[in-house]
Parts: C-alpha cells; structure tokens; sequence
C-alpha cells in the first residue's frame, strides 16, 4: 500500500468538506510527521488518528534542513497575500 505524507491542511479541507471518511477508504496510508501532528492535530482532531492517520518520525537532520529551509523561503505560508 503506498504511503502519502502530508502536511495539516489536506486533512483540514477534507474535513471542511466532509470527506474525511472517504479519503481514508482509499487504497494509501496516510501519514503526518510526528511534529505536526502534535503542534496542529492530536489536541483537536483526535479523529484523524482513530481514521487511521499514521505519524511518521523526523529525523534530526531534517528538522534541521527545515529550519534551513524556512529561512531562505520565507513567502510560502508565511505571509497572507491577501492582506493589504
């Protein structure tokens, strides 16, 4: 079974648009780093978990290439480009 890694917010439109269910009856695992799911998603979509969503571990070193990371990309979903 492929394994999908995502960020919070595929979860948070599916579930917006009631199709949580449905997208854990697909043929994939569905995943989250372990990060994410403790900062944005156990305290208040402890669902997810019992749907089958799977925590995956970031190793040190990635941590830290996304901290590298966020520093020299600072636009994408840090900044509201709707804001005037």
């Amino acid at each position: 079974m492929p394994l999908l890694i995502s960020d919070t917010n595929i979860f948070l439109d599916f579930d917006a648009a009631g199709l949580l269910v449905k997208l854990f009856s697909l043929p994939h695992e569905l995943a989250v780093p372990d990060l994410l799911l403790e900062e944005e998603l156990r305290e208040f979509h402890q669902d997810l978990i019992g749907l089958g969503l799977r925590q995956v571990e970031l190793e040190p070193e990635a941590i830290n290439r996304l901290v590298e990371l966020a520093r020299v990309y600072t636009l994408p979903s840090r900044v509201d480009l709707f804001r005037p």
